[in-house]
């Protein structure tokens, strides 16, 4: 969870792929992250996205997959933001 001023602004769910090890390293994801709709558009998407990115990191995954509907524009601009490959 996240919280700005006390209250919930969104969720992340960072997970760790198990079986898709490449030299010791494990597979990740972001299977989940949300905003709470009346913080939408404030910034808390990059974030929490970030956020979730640095949890997968720090665990040492050789890669984070992570996807959204194609016509989830926010989502989209949000990953390149971070630095995503966004495979069109």
């Amino acid at each position: 969870m996240a919280y700005y001023n006390g209250e919930i602004v969104g969720v992340i769910q960072p997970v760790v792929f198990k079986g898709c090890e490449k030299n010791g390293l494990m597979e990740g994801t972001i299977h989940y992250i949300g905003v709470i709709p009346k913080f939408r558009g404030k910034g808390f998407i990059n974030d929490l996205l970030l956020r979730s990115t640095r949890v997968l990191q720090e665990l040492g995954v050789w890669r984070i997959f992570a996807d959204t509907d194609v016509e989830n524009i926010p989502m989209r601009n949000a990953f390149e933001k971070a630095g995503y490959e966004i495979n069109k």
